[in-house]
């Protein structure tokens, strides 16, 4: 017999099914439900929500060298297609070499795209699973409400819902079993692994970038490379060409070099211990903190805080260091808005935050990856990355999450502001 969702009470779990908010959003594809008859749930709702609508990224309980490179790379169509040039034969007029040169450079650009909207359709699917998630929590916890659903916060919101004792004695204790079947099927289609997160970040960069850049290659085809190079943040990662990509990883290099080299006041390990101090007062009363602190190694990286307490030149160095500024404010011999700048380091420092999470959860997480993702991850952590082996960063990356396995904030600002090129950029008390 079917229970109707009529008066006040607890709401229905239908409600939060992934299937529900695609039917109401592809009417065309499924036809959308009636609040007004709809069971609670029934046997063809538990059907519903554990039948998997594309195939599981990884096993979970397999350690093969496989499951462990699909749990921590990205898809291979996340980053740029191959760029197959011509060579120009001996016989062959400069003219029509150009040619199909700028043919090569065409279909590259098209190529990138298209995966732009295929990596979309995939983390559309994603992002579905992720928002059930967060929309049920909200409801049965009224602190959760105040998360966005930025990929970020979804990420860690479902990390914090498997790993948290906290959260699943204080809200799973009252469940019912259909409740507890909902949840922990709505947990396995999420499946949190990097590889998924950097799908929705990834996508969420480029998806942004789509417009614009479609116009561009549509008016200058084949000539776009030309323009490449007065706009390369322009550019969605999988239309980057190899010699991009290597010119802006040298072009952050050199701008960490002249930051350090103009020089800025040394950071204040007092005042990041006060940091910490007012987080964990924050987390003490916001019960969506603690969740991210009993999930994340890197605490307190994520408390505003302590990016508040940064004078403007330390942001400036920060902000170059993570190349989250253009090089153009330099030429005209101003500082980008302090609002602004704090605004993408905090969000650099949550993605650094979650992303490190992700990588810790298994000890085989940073041998799994790849040659370009350990390369992508260095960078992003503004590690010098040109003429460096892929051994050598993987090393690198190594130490650098295993300051973070203590909760060791300082040892996180240690590596941002290099200590090792710039004695004394951290003192133990202010003068």
């Amino acid at each position: 017999m079917l229970k109707t969702c009529r008066g006040p009470g607890p709401t229905p779990l239908w409600l939060f099914s992934r299937h529900h908010y695609s039917a109401i959003g592809h009417s065309q594809r499924r036809r959308r439900l009636s609040p007004t008859t709809q069971p609670l749930f029934n046997d063809a709702t538990i059907r519903g929500v554990l039948r998997t609508r594309f195939r599981s990224d990884v096993s979970l309980t397999s350690n093969s060298r496989q499951d462990l490179d699909r749990k921590f790379n990205p898809p291979s169509s996340t980053l740029p297609p191959p760029l197959e040039l011509p060579t120009r034969g001996p016989n062959d007029s400069l003219i029509r070499y150009l040619f199909q040169l700028g043919r090569a450079y065409g279909r590259f650009y098209w190529a990138g795209l298209k995966l732009i909207w295929s990596n979309h359709k995939r983390a559309r699917d994603m992002k579905q699973d992720f928002e059930v998630l967060r929309r049920w929590a909200a409801s049965r916890d009224a602190s959760l409400s105040k998360l966005g659903n930025s990929s970020q916060e979804l990420t860690m919101l479902a990390i914090a819902m498997e790993s948290t004792g906290e959260w699943k004695e204080l809200v799973t204790a009252k469940l019912q079993s259909s409740e507890k079947v909902f949840l922990s099927s709505q947990l396995k289609l999420a499946n949190v692994t990097r590889a998924r997160f950097q799908t929705l970040i990834r996508d969420d960069e480029d998806w942004k970038k789509l417009p614009q850049f479609a116009v561009l290659v549509a008016a200058a085809g084949e000539y776009l490379p030309l323009l490449v190079p007065f706009m390369p943040k322009l550019v969605p990662r999988t239309c980057r060409i190899p010699k991009q990509i290597q010119g802006m990883r040298k072009n952050r290099e050199r701008r960490a070099n002249l930051s350090f080299e103009a020089g800025f006041e040394a950071l204040s390990k007092d005042k990041i211990r006060e940091a910490v101090i007012a987080a964990r007062s924050i987390a003490d009363k916001e019960l969506v903190h603690s969740y991210i602190h009993a999930s994340t190694p890197a605490t307190y990286l994520m408390a505003d805080t302590i990016i508040d307490k940064l004078s403007m030149p330390q942001l400036v160095h920060a902000s170059t260091m993570l190349d989250l500024h253009g090089r153009w404010w330099a030429r005209i011999g101003l500082n980008p808005p302090q609002g602004m700048m704090k605004r993408r380091v905090k969000r650099r420092l949550q993605y650094l935050a979650v992303d490190d999470t992700l990588l810790l959860r298994s000890a085989e997480g940073i041998d799994a990856l790849n040659a370009e993702e350990v390369r992508i991850a260095c960078d992003e952590r503004a590690m010098k990355v040109t003429d460096r082996e892929t051994e050598e960063l993987r090393t690198a990356l190594k130490d650098w999450l295993s300051n973070l396995k203590s909760d060791d904030v300082i040892a996180y600002f240690e590596a941002l502001f290099n200590t090792n090129r710039r004695p004394g950029s951290l003192k133990n008390s202010d003068t």
